[in-house]
């Protein structure tokens, strides 16, 4: 998610001109919106597969959009996190819609190196992001960090018009033909419920903690129950009966949770210990992702060539020597 480490440098703004302790702000503008996104990937995708993705890929860029205008003008910090669960909502439905519509509409010699091109994108977004970000807060104030976005979709969608495919992949209606599954509404729900309570109870302390913390397996239940029976879920769970794809979601998994860690924390502790402005920490910053946008290309088209595996064993001895 390269767009919270492009925010993140402008944090300590946002608290000051808002008059909001750190902290407050860190937990209604990040946790708010890693909680929004990882709630709703998983339906964002599986909707993307019974609406088509190139009209989930449209919604994701209008629901940016909305949330980019939102946040800018927004005087008061509860709607300043409208605007990030917004931006966090379409982000949630793109990715999966760009990721799906890549290996529906590329050749599959042609797929590992455009998702080597795909991931060097991100890592760049997300180099620049801190960068750009603690310029961005520098010069112009914390509301530019929301504008940026505006110019950026708007290249995109003129992008999309010249691109987009004969329809197939959007031309499935939601509610499907005779026969056709419905939508996993109580999945998703139940889903959402369950991340947004682990999430929270990791945030708070004492007795609220342990409360969400209990909700949250007590729903573990009734959406493991709910999921293994239900036609079309939104989580299928068979497909953690692969090696490949329990250990790349792992690792994965592990890899995020670490990089974003550092890079809140650090821009949380670097103008505080260090007297560092914004733009000066979003300089620092950038270098944590160069190596990602060097070597994703290259790990692509090796992947073309070799294969993925001998890829993924390489990479995940590369990191565990990094650690």
């Amino acid at each position: 998610m390269p767009e919270v480490k492009g925010f993140a440098v402008a944090l300590p703004d946002v608290a000051r001109d808002l008059d909001h302790p750190p902290g407050t702000v860190t937990q209604a503008l990040v946790t708010g919106y890693l909680v929004a996104a990882i709630v709703l990937q998983s339906p964002g995708g599986k909707l993307g597969d019974r609406i088509g993705h190139w009209r989930m890929f449209a919604l994701g860029q209008l629901l940016i959009a909305a949330g980019a205008v939102l946040g800018a003008l927004a005087p008061v910090l509860a709607l300043l996190a409208l605007a990030r669960i917004l931006i966090a909502a379409g982000g949630a439905v793109l990715v999966p819609a760009t990721v799906a519509l890549m290996r529906i509409e590329l050749p599959a010699d042609r797929r590992g190196r455009a998702f080597g091109a795909f991931g060097s994108m991100m890592s760049l977004a997300a180099a620049i992001g801190p960068l750009l970000g603690g310029e961005l807060v520098h010069r112009f104030g914390w509301p530019s960090v929301f504008l940026v976005n505006l110019p950026v979709l708007a290249v995109s969608a003129l992008l999309v018009i010249g691109t987009r495919g004969d329809g197939s992949a959007g031309s499935r209606t939601t509610e499907g033909g005779p026969g056709q599954p419905r939508f996993d509404w109580v999945g998703s729900v139940l889903l959402g419920a369950l991340l947004t309570a682990f999430v929270l109870g990791l945030q708070t302390a004492g007795t609220m903690s342990l409360a969400l913390l209990g909700t949250c397996l007590v729903l573990i239940v009734p959406f493991v129950w709910w999921e293994r029976r239900t036609p079309e879920p939104v989580i299928s769970f068979a497909l953690f009966r692969s090696v490949p794809f329990a250990a790349g979601s792992l690792l994965i998994a592990v890899q995020n949770l670490t990089l974003y860690t550092l890079v809140i924390e650090l821009s949380q502790v670097l103008p505080a210990l260090l007297a560092l402005d914004a733009a000066t920490t979003g300089r620092l910053l950038v270098s944590m992702m160069i190596a990602v946008v060097v070597t994703s290309p290259i790990a692509g088209q090796l992947t073309d060539r070799y294969g993925p595996r001998p890829l993924a064993v390489v990479g995940s001895v590369i990191t565990l020597d990094g650690g």
